[in-house]
Formats: C-alpha cells, sequence, structure tokens
C-alpha cells in the first residue's frame, strides 16, 4: 500500500483476498467468509455467546428440550408447536423456587366464551368463563347426571312422574291414572295412582289396612270418626250412649231448645197417627192391624197370650184364661158377664195311638180321640180347670174298664173322680167306641160315659 494516495479503487486497484488478520476474511465469497470467521461447524448446532467469545451448542430436533423461535417479517414468532402472533410482549415467569410445570393443551379448539381451566394436575380444558351464559339448546351436549344436579335422563313417559329409583338414578314411572291420588311405594319402588273417585267419595285406607282408595266413610269403626262425640250442632247427638227406651226428641213441654235423649211421653205422639196411654181421640172408628199379609200377635209381660192369623183366625195360647169380666184389669171371669158366639164354638181334638197309658194335658185340647186295642189301658188327665167339661173317645176292640185320673196341675194334685154309671167294663159296638164325658168343678172329677157305639 502506498501512503499519500488520496484514495484506492477497491474494485479496480487491488486483487486477492485480505486475510482475516488483516482485517478482512481471507475468503472471496459471502458464505466462505462467514464460515471463515465462525468457529469450526459440524452438523445440528446452534451459535452461542458467553458475552464475550462464540461457540457452537449442540441442538437436536427431536428432543423436547430444545426449541427455536423465528419471528417473520409480520411480528409473527413461529416455534415447533409453539406460535405467538401480532406485536406486543407476552411474558412467562417461572417460579423463585426451582420447580417444573407441565401443562396439557385441550385436544380441539374451545367454543366462544370459554377459558383454559386448569385441574390441578396441568391438564387443561376449555369451560365456561365466570359471569358468562350459555345457550342450553346448541351450547351443551349429553345428559346432566343426577349427581351434578340433572335428572340423567333425555326422556320419560307420558303422564308419568320422575323418582329416585335408588340412591344416585331418577327414572320415570308408568303414565298414571287420571284424578287419582299418587301413592309411594317405598324404597326403589315405582310410584302408582289410586282409580279415581267416585263422587263425594273420600280417600280412605281399607279395614285391613293396605294402600289407599276411594270410598265412603264408615261411621261404625272407631278409626274413621274418632273417639269424640259429634255435637247437635253438627248433625250428631252429643252423647255416646243413653238409657234404654230412650228417644232423641226436643222438650216434651215448654219453649223450643236443643234436642236430647228422654222417655216418651204422651204428647210425642199425635193422636191422629197411633195409639197413646189413656186413649185416643180419632173423631172416627179406631182401627188396629196389618196391612200386608201378616198377623197380629198380642203379648203381656213379654210373653204372647193370643193372636189373629192373616187368615183370620183367632187363636188363644194354651195357658191364657178367656172368659167375660168387669171392665177391670186383672178381674178374672165372673157369672156376671156375658160370651155370645155367633156360629161353632168347638175345640181341638187331640189323638194319640200310644198303647196301655197316656197322659192328656188339656191345656192343648179339650177332646182326646185314643186309639188302642188294650183290654184294661189307664189315662192321667192334666190341668183340668174349674167348670171345663171335657170329652174322652176310646176307640178299640179292648173290653176292659178305663182307669181315669184327674189333676188340677200337671199331675200333682189329684181331683176325686166319680161315675155315673159306675166305671166298669166295656162293650164292643159297630164303631168299638166308649165315649166319657168329663167336668171339673174344682173339687172333684166328674164323669159320665156311654159304651158300645
Amino acid at each position: 500500500v502506498t501512503s499519500g494516495v488520496a484514495s484506492l479503487d477497491l474494485t479496480t486497484s487491488v486483487s486477492g483476498a485480505l486475510p482475516i488478520a488483516n482485517g478482512g476474511t481471507g475468503q472471496v465469497t459471502a458464505n466462505a467468509a462467514l464460515n471463515a470467521l465462525l468457529p469450526a461447524q459440524s452438523a445440528s448446532k446452534v451459535l452461542q455467546t458467553d458475552g464475550t467469545n462464540t461457540s457452537w451448542l449442540a441442538f437436536s430436533n427431536s428432543a423436547s428440550n430444545n426449541t427455536l423461535a423465528q419471528r417473520d417479517g409480520s411480528s409473527v414468532i413461529n416455534s415447533s408447536g409453539f406460535s405467538i402472533t401480532n406485536t406486543g410482549t407476552v411474558s412467562i415467569v417461572a417460579a423463585a423456587a426451582s420447580t417444573t410445570h407441565t401443562l396439557t393443551l385441550p385436544g380441539a379448539q374451545g367454543a366462544a366464551g370459554t377459558q383454559l381451566t386448569n385441574n390441578g394436575s396441568g391438564g387443561l380444558t376449555w369451560s365456561l368463563a365466570q359471569g358468562s351464559s350459555i345457550d342450553l339448546t346448541t351450547g351443551v351436549t349429553g345428559t346432566l347426571p343426577v349427581g351434578n344436579g340433572g335428572t340423567g335422563l333425555t326422556g320419560g313417559t307420558s303422564g308419568g312422574i320422575p323418582y329416585y329409583s335408588s340412591a344416585t338414578t331418577i327414572a320415570s314411572s308408568a303414565a298414571l291414572t287420571a284424578n287419582g291420588v299418587v301413592l309411594g311405594g317405598g324404597a326403589g319402588v315405582t310410584p302408582v295412582a289410586t282409580s279415581a273417585g267416585a263422587a263425594d267419595t273420600i280417600l280412605r285406607v281399607p279395614a285391613g289396612g293396605g294402600a289407599p282408595g276411594f270410598g265412603a266413610v264408615d261411621l261404625s269403626k272407631s278409626a274413621a270418626v274418632g273417639t269424640s262425640i259429634l255435637p247437635i250442632a253438627n248433625g250428631g247427638t252429643g252423647s255416646a250412649t243413653t238409657s234404654a227406651g230412650f228417644v232423641f226428641a226436643g222438650p216434651a213441654s215448654g219453649a223450643a231448645a236443643a234436642p236430647a235423649f228422654r222417655a216418651l211421653v204422651s204428647s210425642d205422639i199425635s193422636t191422629g197417627t197411633g195409639y197413646v196411654q189413656n186413649g185416643n181421640s180419632f173423631g172416627a172408628n179406631g182401627v188396629i192391624g196389618t196391612n200386608d199379609a201378616f198377623g197380629l200377635v198380642f203379648k203381656t209381660n213379654n210373653v204372647t197370650r193370643a193372636q189373629i192369623t192373616s187368615a183370620g183366625a183367632f187363636t188363644v195360647s194354651s195357658d191364657t184364661t178367656v172368659g167375660v169380666a168387669d171392665a177391670t184389669l186383672g178381674n178374672v171371669p165372673t157369672t156376671t158377664g156375658k160370651l155370645q158366639v155367633n156360629g161353632q164354638a168347638f175345640s181341638r181334638v187331640l189323638t194319640s195311638t200310644t198303647a196301655a197309658s197316656i197322659t192328656w194335658n188339656t191345656n192343648n185340647g179339650n177332646i182326646m180321640r185314643w186309639t188302642m186295642n188294650d183290654a184294661n189301658p189307664a189315662i192321667a188327665i192334666h190341668n183340668m180347670q174349674p167348670g171345663g167339661a171335657y170329652m174322652l173317645v176310646v176307640s178299640g176292640t179292648g173290653t176292659g174298664s178305663v182307669g181315669i185320673t184327674c189333676y188340677s196341675d200337671a199331675g200333682t194334685t189329684s181331683l176325686p173322680t166319680g161315675f155315673v154309671p159306675a166305671n166298669s167294663t166295656r162293650l164292643a159296638g159297630t164303631l168299638n167306641k166308649t165315649v166319657y164325658t168329663l167336668m171339673s168343678d174344682g173339687a172333684n172329677c166328674l164323669i159320665t160315659w156311654i159304651t158300645g157305639y
């Protein structure tokens, strides 16, 4: 180089390559010059500096801890699996303590309005941002489980209801009866409904227990009405018990008042509609009897004394005395009365075919026809009444005398007998009958007889 030269045209005035020691590169091409200036190169290394000198750092594309970031002219920084667009600064600050964090991104892009949420183990998922809303029609999929406040159902039975079939499962029941009442079945059992009730019925438990149903209230059951007494003001009687023979009625006299149980008095029965003590004033002939095909019975001391059958027959019980007496109640018949019968008056005819001996209870009838063939039969006649007339007809082939014993009671008190003619053998006749006519005067049994019929 010549000093004093004002300028040197490096394009035309020089030749060769300026060595590195003289401030050149010693090379004539750009790539060769760069290679000459850098440390010795080898594959898969990147250039690094320690602030004073440069050196090559080994780099592998397959290693997870070796990633290069590249920024292009549009302010996009790219790296393998990492990209930051637009201008600005993104800072990632590690914890002060030496620690390692691994974050796993979701496999797909999140919906609008969602944010990344860490599950606590570095797993990131998209979730709805706090304070925002989501369209449940289009923004969700699947079925919300019972454990998350849902039902776990996608449908159910029309007319049914959801119920817990277990502690963690909700199911749909079958269709319930219209206008019925839903009944629980217990743990895990499907609810059912009663049948629709009829008008004015109530839901009640049957007598044997079990599922309730609609029906009428059984007022005879204490469980249905309780133990309290229904007051008069509510349609009851206000009393649980009362004395025998009492009726539930208003006051027997005086001003109107609440009804109560009391004895029946004559003023309770209208004189035109019923028979009352001490007589009626009908203003017409009184009529007592039945209007249907049943008889009329007369009783005293709770014992039947007489009756008129539906066919019109008048009968008197065997222990009843019938006679004519004065009007004083309790008087026995006297000779001062009269009894007129327009028609026949006849007694019942008793019959017997018992051999040898019989007992005749005259309370059952005043005539006995005894048929047998014994030679010397015997008969005991009970309950003969003073003034009573009786007939014994003995029929048969026997011809011996008939032994007759009379009693004023049932075989204890005998009445001395007298025969006219004297009692003797019988004569056979066309009918083979002997007739004994007996009468009691209260002291004796008086007997007349005819044989040979």
